[in-house]
């Protein structure tokens, strides 16, 4: 049984979607009798057919003993329309309960860093700083410093070296970079490459960073798509409101900027506009800006 469903999700067996949606739940219904199941789907954005394979199994008879578990990451649905319009009418149903997983808490990242990857206290409390509450780049961060023997073993557990801190594991930086690739492919395709400066210049800002400031800033670049850059990386829950300013949602989102602007060659244009920018305002009387631009003025 097991295997005819394996089969039915993977080839369809020559059926009409319809056809094979109604055999499925049938099939699970049939399996549900013996057990309680629980049936996972991943990455429920990217399947289509698996959200209408859901409507056939909420507008049916009840089936007992099942669960089905869905993840889903917000941020992919802005360029999913039809999913998102599918997931929105998904949510509408009495049966339907919808969970929002944010950071893993302090206590969570404690028993993640110190009782499953075993790091000496000193190097767990340094990784839950660096990682925010990401459990994915945790992991990822101790596998790259292993792989790159920064790691040593002590009597309180696996100690990180000082070189696993000074860089960012390639899969990690990578992993941030893509969402923030995907938001500037919501700009015309010869502005990519000024968004790319703007986000720099985002990232030099700080995080949170003045929404005027970047703005400025994006003057002094010439770059004309602010606005829509913006709106492309709020959808994307890249960006997000943070006490009358905005920031990055996590820090390596905006160290992802600036990595790629280096390698670019274009920081050094981010950061001369970010100057600028904040020099004229303290021309201005805005004494709030000092602190930033001498920041910014010393790291240069």
């Amino acid at each position: 049984m097991a295997q005819l469903l394996a089969a039915l999700v993977r080839d369809g067996g020559g059926m009409s979607p319809q056809e094979r949606h109604k055999t499925l739940r049938s099939l699970i219904s049939v399996l549900c009798q013996d057990q309680p199941i629980i049936l996972w789907i991943d990455d429920l954005h990217w399947g289509r057919d698996s959200l209408e394979f859901l409507f056939e199994v909420l507008e049916g008879p009840p089936i007992p003993q099942l669960l089905v578990l869905g993840t889903i990451r917000d941020e992919a649905l802005a360029d999913q329309p039809i999913e998102r319009e599918l997931l929105e009418r998904l949510a509408r149903y009495e049966q339907v309960t919808r969970y929002r997983v944010g950071a893993l808490d302090d206590a969570a990242m404690t028993q993640l860093t110190q009782e499953h990857l075993h790091l000496a206290p000193a190097s767990a409390r340094a990784l839950r700083r660096r990682s925010e509450g990401n459990p994915l780049f945790a992991i990822q961060w101790v596998q790259h410093a292993v792989a790159q023997e920064w790691a040593v073993i002590e009597d309180e557990g696996v100690a990180l070296k000082q070189e696993a801190w000074d860089t960012l594991p390639k899969d990690a930086i990578k992993l941030f970079w893509q969402r923030l690739e995907d938001a500037l492919g919501a700009l015309p395709e010869p502005d990519r490459a000024g968004g790319v400066k703007a986000l720099a210049a985002a990232a030099v800002l700080g995080s949170p960073f003045d929404d005027h400031e970047w703005t400025l800033a994006c003057e002094k670049l010439n770059f004309g798509h602010k606005e829509s850059l913006l709106q492309s990386l709020m959808e994307r829950q890249i960006i997000r409101p943070a006490h009358e300013r905005l920031g990055f949602v996590h820090g390596l989102l905006r160290e992802a900027a600036l990595e790629e602007a280096a390698r670019r060659g274009e920081l050094d244009a981010a950061q001369s506009a970010c100057g600028t920018a904040l020099n004229e305002l303290f021309a201005k009387g805005d004494r709030r800006v000092a602190e930033r631009l001498y920041v910014l003025l010393k790291d240069s």
